[in-house]
């Protein structure tokens, strides 16, 4: 697939089956691994500029965030708005998908990872200790750890279900 310009992120759904590329023309752009069907483009709402996504529990819902403070979970095919995730303070940096509950991950300049209730946009808890911006957050596999890291070169194991730190 192609796109012009900048691609500054990428997402593959978790069955392996779907890419979304984020692009610098304020689309995010689908396509299927093993098809050969054109791209599915979809325009990112109000002007912003998609740097970062995760699927959700399935391949029909993208989980983005962009140069704004406010992520939102979109239908992969429509792009309709199914939850919008409200309380950053400052760019939205990193983002996952919980492998099997319904919950999200994000991170911030703000220095704060927040745990939000994926279908709804309620936010569950924050996570505090970074002391630089969260650059990166992804659960295990099996779910049962998020790690984050920031650009002061800290990393963190914390519990997802309760925000405890598990190791630094």
């Amino acid at each position: 697939t192609e796109s012009s310009g900048v691609i500054p992120g990428i997402a593959l759904s978790r069955d392996g089956n779907r890419v979304a590329l984020m692009t610098g023309e304020h689309l995010l752009k689908f396509h299927q691994v093993n098809n050969q069907d054109p791209n599915i483009g979809i325009f990112v709402p109000g002007n912003v500029y998609p740097l970062k996504a995760a699927f959700g529990a399935s391949s029909d819902e993208l989980i983005y965030a962009g140069d704004s403070i406010t992520p939102m979970a979109v239908d992969a095919l429509t792009g309709a708005v199914r939850a919008v995730y409200r309380g950053h303070n400052g760019a939205v940096t990193a983002i996952d998908s919980h492998p099997t509950m319904d919950q999200i991950a994000t991170g911030c300049w703000d220095t704060v990872v927040r745990i939000w209730k994926r279908s709804t946009g309620d936010l569950e808890r924050t996570i505090a200790g970074h002391t630089g911006p969260v650059t990166f957050c992804q659960y295990r596999n099996d779910g049962k750890v998020l790690i984050t890291a920031d650009s002061n070169g800290n990393v963190r194991l914390s519990d997802p279900a309760t925000g405890a730190s598990i190791a630094q």
